[in-house]
């Protein structure tokens, strides 16, 4: 008997975790900064510096980098930078085997950030932050693609199948270390917003090396000396490679990122010296269409086999719904937009004739000057909105799009689309043969022809295979054009094959 097999790794999705929680911690304005009346605007950006497995949770551990606009004592823009840590434990359940920094993902996001004031020199610094843990695990097998066996005949039933058989993974730190300019004309004071995104995440694949690289782009608004807010853009690009071996540039690759640090500060020409660093995760695979048994039986020999669950899970997002928000704000005065922040919160949630339905706000933030004062301004306008979906499902509703143009009578034009999205598993189970061995049998019963009447759940795979024919042979002998359609009482002629 020969048996030819292919060994195949599989990456699974073993385990999801989530996770939302509060941080909190009071500041002491610094003695160089004057008092705070009015908190125009409050935005940040979240980082992880430290995981760790700690039995059945993860330890995280990272800050918070929050940069606030405010009106002082005087009637003046002012800002004040805080850095918030936390550290904070995330339950996975119980793993039964070692987990390595490779073996899990984090998204991590600030769902609110707000800076209340305690008293004129005095702040807390709120946030709401919402985690989640994406864990994988590691499965190798054999799959049989293909049994002979010259003393006998063996009815096979096969089918194609796509998997994704893991070659590596790994992962790098990428650094960006620059000397922003943000102006050649003006003196820079305080850094006041500060967005970042990645674009154009691509990878390359060489020699046991996998080049993961993207852009960076900055969205900037600063305080000048004169104490008027301005804004500045910048493009950098990163990249790092990942040592895996025995990759091609046949391979495909899976990349995530991950903020791992942020730090800036102000020089006397007016640049920033930014540090920023990101961790790349990078798994990389050989997309197989691989030809695998599904059933056998043997004519004349009887064999057995053991099979194997290859379970194939992915989380996946799918829109639900979509709610659209189309509102003009009036705005006195209105001279520039500056920035908005816009922040989605669900407010409640119940049950009503088998369905969830949830109430929730949009919140904008708008921050502006008028042609009457350089200071900038904020006001905050809240939208209400309503959705329902299936009961007990796991949903989440993010900001696909959003626009504001300011429109001759000092109003804002505001287009908001929410994507309600449902969190689905998108699992595949995949049984295949691993193993196989002859068995030795009693003599078989010695017939040419027997009647058979089809019974519930029989397919004619089936009983050809329980009376040791072939598919084919029934059909042929029963008249039988789709052999996929039998009917219950049917009856049937079963030939004996040689």
């Amino acid at each position: 008997m020969d048996i030819i097999k292919d060994k195949i790794k599989i990456m699974e999705l073993s385990n999801t975790a989530k996770k939302e929680f509060d941080i909190n911690q009071n500041y002491i304005i610094p003695d160089i900064k004057s008092d705070i009346v009015k908190v125009i605007n409050t935005s940040g950006n979240i980082f992880i510096e430290k995981q760790e497995v700690q039995n059945d949770r993860i330890k995280i551990e990272g800050s918070i980098l929050a940069l606030n606009l405010y009106i002082d004592g005087e009637g003046n823009n002012n800002s004040l930078d805080l850095e918030m840590p936390f550290s904070d434990f995330i339950s996975i359940g119980n793993i039964e085997r070692e987990i390595t920094n490779d073996d899990f993902e984090t998204e991590i996001s600030i769902n609110k950030l707000e800076l209340k004031i305690v008293n004129e020199r005095k702040v807390e610094l709120n946030a709401n932050v919402i985690s989640k843990i994406n864990i994988y695990s590691e499965n190798e097998m054999d799959i049989v693609k293909e049994i002979n066996d010259c003393d006998n005949k063996i009815e096979k039933k096969e089918k194609t199948v796509t998997l994704e058989n893991l070659i590596g993974k790994g992962s790098t730190k990428c650094s960006l270390k620059e000397n922003v300019k943000i102006t050649d004309v003006e003196k820079v004071i305080n850094i006041v917003s500060f967005k970042y995104s990645l674009e154009n995440i691509d990878t390359k694949i060489s020699y046991n090396k996998v080049l993961a690289k993207s852009d960076v782009v900055l969205n900037i608004l600063y305080r000048n000396e004169e104490n008027i807010i301005n804004k500045a853009e910048a493009r950098f690009p990163i990249m790092g490679f990942i040592d895996i071996q025995d990759v091609s540039d046949t391979n495909e690759c899976k990349l995530r990122n991950e903020l791992r640090n942020i730090k800036m500060s102000i020089n006397n020409d007016s640049t920033i010296n930014l540090e920023m660093e990101f961790e790349y995760k990078c798994y990389v695979y050989e997309k197989m269409d691989t030809n695998i048994i599904d059933d056998m039986y043997g004519i004349r020999k009887s064999y057995n086999y053991r099979k194997n669950k290859i379970q194939l899970s992915d989380m996946n997002l799918e829109k639900v719904t979509t709610k659209n928000i189309n509102e003009k704000v009036l705005i006195d005065n209105i001279n520039q937009l500056y920035d908005t922040n816009v922040s989605v919160l669900i407010t409640n949630k119940y049950n009503q004739d088998g369905l969830d339905k949830y109430v929730g706000t949009v919140e904008v933030n708008y921050i502006y000057n008028t042609f009457d004062n350089n200071n900038i301004e904020s006001i905050i306008q809240k939208f209400d909105f309503e959705f329902e979906v299936e009961e007990n499902t796991d949903i989440q509703v993010n900001i696909s799009s959003k626009n504001f143009i300011i429109l001759p009578d000092s109003s804002v034009d505001s287009k908001i689309e929410l994507n309600v999205e449902r969190v689905a598993s998108d699992t595949r189970c995949i049984e295949v043969i691993d193993d196989i061995e002859e068995v030795e049998e009693e003599a078989r019963e010695n017939y040419s022809i027997i009647i058979y009447f089809v019974q519930k759940g029989d397919s004619l795979w089936k009983i050809a295979k329980r009376f040791r024919s072939t598919v084919d042979r029934i059909a042929e002998i029963n008249n039988i054009e789709d052999v996929n359609v039998i009917d219950v009482g049917q009856k049937l002629y079963i030939p004996r094959v040689a």
